[in-house]
C-alpha cells in the first residue's frame, strides 16, 4: 500500500502478514535512513519505490537493514539495465520481453 497508517494497522492486526510498503517519488525524497525507519517500525519486508525515485546505493541500504527492494515501472531499457546493477529484487514492467532481453544481454 501507499498509505503507511494503513500498514500500520495492519500491522497492529496481523502480526504475521508480510508487507509491501509503496513508496511515492515524493516519499523518496526523504533521507533514506528515515525511510528505513519507517519501514522497520511496521516490520515491512519489502519496499517497491518507482523507477524515477531510486537513487544509487539506495537498494544496498535497504538491503544491510533486511529490506527487498522492488521497482516499478520500468519500461526503458536503460533502467533495466540500471536496476539490474543497482542490485534491486525485483521490476515490474509492462514489457516482460524487453526485461528478459536485457538481462540476457541480447
Amino acid at each position: 500500500s501507499f498509505e503507511y497508517r494503513y500498514l500500520a494497522h495492519m500491522r497492529t492486526l496481523q502480526h504475521n502478514v508480510a508487507l509491501a510498503w509503496l513508496l511515492t517519488r515524493r516519499n523518496c525524497q526523504q533521507p533514506v535512513p528515515e525511510l528505513i525507519d519507517l519501514a522497520q517500525n511496521i516490520h515491512a519486508q519489502w519496499v517497491h519505490i518507482p523507477v524515477s525515485g531510486l537513487r544509487p546505493g539506495m537498494t544496498a541500504r535497504f538491503h544491510e537493514a533486511g529490506i527487498f527492494v522492488q521497482v516499478y515501472t520500468a519500461n526503458r531499457p536503460e533502467d533495466m539495465g540500471w536496476l539490474a546493477l543497482e542490485g534491486v529484487d525485483g521490476v515490474f514492467t509492462d514489457f516482460p520481453g524487453r526485461a528478459r532481453a536485457v538481462l540476457s544481454g541480447s
